[in-house]
């Protein structure tokens, strides 16, 4: 049987997705999220009376919420939630899981 490999997910605020909206999330790799807020976003954008505050908005409140988004959806694929790492960044995390988590060197 084949392990899965660790996915680390950044908490807190995502520039990518603040300036991008959903095109961030589908960089991200939240492909569900994404298409649905990208059909939100279009469905709006169709609409004469929306202006771009409600569409600043959207992006703000997907970048609030992306680290909530990705996990969902990480939950919907079959991954596992073990633990919250704190590092500076995406090397220190790894190296701090991989301490707590030796059996998954082998």
């Amino acid at each position: 049987m084949r392990r899965k490999q660790p996915v680390l997910v950044q908490e807190g605020l995502s520039w990518r997705v603040l300036f991008l909206g959903w095109i961030g999330l589908l960089l991200h790799g939240a492909w569900i999220c994404g298409l649905i807020a990208g059909a939100v976003s279009l469905l709006l954008g169709l609409l004469p009376f929306v202006t771009w505050p409600i569409v600043i908005l959207l992006h703000v409140v997907l970048a609030t919420f992306t680290t909530e988004l990705r996990t969902w959806e990480l939950k919907l694929h079959g991954a596992i939630l073990t633990s919250i790492v704190p590092a500076y960044n995406r090397d220190a995390a790894l190296l701090r899981w991989l301490d707590h988590h030796a059996e998954a060197m082998s």
